[in-house]
């Protein structure tokens, strides 16, 4: 069962892992890499409140628990691990790939919230695509109820909002849109 919260837990981290080279060579890599996600998730009894997934990046807002790891450890695990062994098998592709990452703790509902709805609108501020709406992998879709990835848990960033789901999703939507008119209205760095 999942547990809804009013403030966020201790261990609330964002985390990106990026490649030189992209390393999600079609939607069937995408969908294994976040299968394996799924499955490390559950071995350590973690879960993911977003998610985006592009052809070279993994980003990732994921409450560690008691675990005593970052979520950027976990996510290596997953990448170096399983996915690399995987992508070169499957793609007959023996170079070492490269990657380096990131971590930081999320403080707070707002910084949250933030990096949620950032995490969602990645795709169109990157011109992958024109509404978030359209985009599959990131954790939208979950949160639209429209693909469920088990390993993220929609409930407990939606609680902080308000405690009437569709009340939730409008305001999750609203930072969205606020975002994505700030990132449009941002000076060009030259």
């Amino acid at each position: 069962m999942k547990t809804e919260y009013k403030s966020y837990p201790e261990q609330l981290y964002y985390t990106s892992l990026r490649t030189e080279k992209p390393v999600f060579a079609d939607e069937a890599d995408k969908y294994h890499f976040l299968a394996m996600l799924g499955r490390i998730s559950q071995v350590y009894g973690v879960h993911a409140d977003g998610f985006c997934l592009l052809d070279n990046t993994v980003h990732l807002l994921m409450d560690t628990g008691s675990t005593g790891l970052t979520a950027g450890a976990i996510l290596r695990e997953c990448f170096e691990e399983n996915y690399v062994d995987y992508y070169q098998r499957t793609h007959g592709d023996s170079r070492k790939i490269k990657c380096e990452s990131e971590c930081e703790l999320i403080w707070g509902k707002a910084e949250a919230i933030g990096c949620l709805g950032w995490l969602h609108i990645l795709p169109v501020s990157r011109g992958i695509t024109r509404r978030a709406d359209d985009y599959w992998w990131t954790s939208w879709q979950t949160y639209r109820n429209h693909y469920i990835w088990d390993f993220v848990d929609s409930g407990r960033p939606l609680s902080l909002l308000s405690e009437d789901r569709d009340m939730a999703m409008r305001q999750l939507r609203k930072k969205q849109q606020r975002l994505l008119m700030h990132e449009k209205n941002a000076p060009v760095k030259k």
